[in-house]
């Protein structure tokens, strides 16, 4: 099943490949997880770690601790990341099998 804008646009969407990916990834494969879908390696991998050592540190402390995520220039430069892989993956496209 191919997503909405590949069908409509033509254009590969962030999240395109995304399953095969995580499968890849569960097989340990992680050449073909990342050239599915970079974006999974770029922010999802490091975002998912970071929260969870966020989560822990308070289930420890009890105690809630800054996070650099709350700050409007961290918005800002995973969304920088989010458009760049975006387009990168657009203009060469890596192996998005269909």
């Amino acid at each position: 099943m191919r997503c909405s804008l590949n069908e409509k646009l033509g254009l590969y969407c962030p999240g395109c490949g995304g399953t095969r990916a995580w499968r890849a990834l569960i097989d340990g494969n992680f050449v073909d997880a990342f050239l599915y879908n970079p974006f999974l390696f770029i922010i999802v991998i490091p975002l998912t770690a970071y929260i969870a050592v966020i989560c822990v540190r308070r289930l420890i402390t009890g105690k809630w601790t800054s996070s650099v995520l709350s700050s409007p220039k961290a918005a800002m430069m995973l969304m920088a990341i989010f458009v760049g892989v975006w387009i990168f993956r657009n203009v060469f496209p890596l192996r998005l099998a269909e």
